[in-house]
């Protein structure tokens, strides 16, 4: 879906929304962080499950049920490991028993946690006031041209000749800064005025091929924001403020959000999806609000199982289901916050230093490489391993 985005968090989505519209304030790392753990898969998960606790384990359950639902021979032995855990129904303690007698784990890198969500925005499908942003399919004669030239027509190209260059609008937006923060997000719900208020549901389906440029930092080089105040509320704000002012003023919100030259289009995601449904992420699974993340295949396989410790959001287990062309890394990833405006304001506050934890099948590991949770010591040991991993975070 977002393919979400290509989403644009060029340097990581806020790293990412945040320094993907970045630069925002320095991280709170440690000046010397000490040494990482070895890779070693440790034997018992008990002290990772007590720091994730009980409500986020069974939100991560959900998460891993949806995609075991679907046929991937890559996710038999930790579906396996999950079997018959109904994430409402099954008791806590016999989800910990099972979980430590089918996972085993091992320290993976550090990085930065952000946030990424699904907007609900009004509109309408037919252009009925002024002011308002189209959202173009890439489709017909402007997707031949879009696969005759790449990179393609920038943004203020692509504003300015849209009907030229054969782009026709699925909807159209009220508010065109929370458009433009659309392209950022990947997905979102358009409320259409003129078809009786029904929920529109978009998602990313390309972009120009141009380079995605942070508008936040330009802000910075411009002296209108300073680097602790951009988030991307202070963007809006500021964008806000500019186009309600005088010609000169809109001109200046315009030309800010021209900086950025890449542009994305959207396709309507199918109605099947239900309300309380994320939208769809790389896998083509609806994504769950709090337990689906966006990581870098190549360090992350899709549908893989983490654990993510920070200090600003505590511990809680993932699933790989989502993909962001700036997030890169094994320590880069962009957590599915949800779908309204509570979640938007996690994502647009979430930046935190990250330790990621990688999870298996006790199966799928290799023979020998870790004992049974009830070894002896098994559990004491493992909590001093989680203590040595996280040490500094």
């Amino acid at each position: 879906m977002r393919f979400l985005v290509d989403r644009l968090k060029q340097t990581g989505l806020i790293v990412g929304l945040l320094l993907v519209l970045s630069a925002c304030r320095q991280l709170d790392l440690p000046q010397t962080p000490p040494p990482p753990s070895p890779r070693v898969w440790q034997q018992d998960i008990g002290p990772l499950l007590e720091r994730v606790g009980e409500t986020r384990t069974r939100l991560w359950l959900q998460a891993l049920q949806r995609q075991c639902a679907t046929t991937r021979p890559g996710d038999a032995a930790l579906c396996a490991a999950g079997a018959g855990l109904d994430p409402a129904q099954a008791s806590w303690a016999r989800i910990q028993r099972q979980l430590r007698e089918g996972l085993v784990w091992q320290c993976g890198a550090r990085g930065l946690l952000t946030g990424y969500y699904e907007p609900i925005l009004s509109g309408s499908r037919q252009s009925d006031r002024p002011g308002q942003a189209p959202l173009y399919a890439l489709e017909g004669e402007a997707l031949r041209a879009f696969q005759a030239r790449s990179p393609w027509l920038s943004r203020e190209q692509i504003e300015r000749q849209a009907a030229a260059a054969g782009l026709r609008p699925i909807a159209w937006v009220d508010d065109p800064v929370e458009a433009f923060f659309l392209h950022i997000q990947g997905s979102g719900r358009i409320r259409l005025r003129d078809e009786g208020n029904r929920l529109l549901r978009v998602g990313y389906a390309g972009h120009n091929g141009q380079p995605y440029k942070a508008i936040g930092a330009v802000m910075i080089e411009r002296g209108w924001l300073e680097a602790g105040q951009v988030s991307a509320q202070s963007i809006k704000q500021w964008l806000r403020a500019q186009r309600s002012g005088d010609g000169s003023a809109q001109a200046r919100a315009r030309d800010l959000m021209n900086e950025n030259p890449r542009y994305v289009f959207f396709r309507s995601l199918p109605a099947s999806l239900s309300e309380q449904d994320g939208p769809p992420g790389s896998m083509g699974l609806p994504l769950t609000a709090q337990a689906s993340v966006a990581a870098d295949p190549l360090a992350h396989a899709p549908g893989s199982l983490l654990m993510l410790r920070t200090r600003e959001d505590g511990d809680r287990l993932v699933q790989v289901q989502d993909v962001g062309s700036a997030i890169k890394g094994e320590g880069r990833i962009d957590l599915f916050t949800g779908s309204g405006d509570e979640a938007g304001e996690m994502a647009g506050r979430l930046k935190a230093p990250l330790q990621v934890i990688r999870l298996a099948a006790r199966a799928a590991v290799a023979a020998g490489s870790a004992a049974r949770p009830d070894a002896p010591g098994a559990q004491s040991e493992s909590a001093i391993a989680l203590a040595n991993c996280s040490a500094g975070i």
